[in-house]
């Protein structure tokens, strides 16, 4: 990794490719060490957990402590009736909240879900961060500021995908 001009790395976390949650849980330590030995940063955990899965969410910020890895990443849900969201093929991987809810509630409880997650991963020395992404509720500058302009951002911050931003 670093002879070759790597810095650091990302580790995707998801049950159908790369390492699934349950066997990351299990190898923190051999992970730890493999990323010493190779001299390279284990910058975040890329995730596909939704914000509204606190048991997955407890499991990551664990996982960040026990290997020393500030950030990890979660989804937001979908915005409902986005038209874009058709075309995704794995619908899992953008969680949803119950269908037909109202924008306005909706919203209400990604806001309420993003304080609730902020003060978990502010204790914990750790930082959720959240993906602008087509066909969820913070698929522009704009829906992100709405959500997380009151929230310390060492404890939750916003990643940018510009084909994101283009798709949507």
């Amino acid at each position: 990794g670093a002879p070759a001009g790597y810095e650091g790395v990302e580790l995707r976390v998801h049950g159908n490719c790369h390492v699934s949650l349950q066997e990351l849980q299990h190898r923190c330590g051999d992970i730890k060490r493999q990323i010493e030995a190779h001299r390279l940063d284990l910058r975040v955990y890329s995730t596909c957990i939704g914000v509204n899965e606190p048991g997955a969410i407890d499991a990551m910020i664990d996982i960040c402590a026990r290997t020393g890895v500030r950030h990890f990443r979660v989804t937001l849900p979908l915005a409902g009736v986005a038209a874009v969201r058709n075309f995704a093929t794995d619908r899992a991987v953008v969680p949803s909240y119950r269908e037909g809810m109202a924008p306005a509630e909706l919203l209400r409880n990604v806001r309420l879900t993003l304080r609730h997650l902020a003060r978990r991963t502010k204790l914990a020395g750790v930082c959720a961060l959240l993906e602008i992404h087509w066909g969820t509720v913070m698929s522009s500058f704009t829906s992100a500021h709405a959500l997380v302009r009151d929230l310390d951002p060492d404890a939750t911050a916003i990643t940018f995908d510009p084909a994101n931003i283009i798709i949507e």
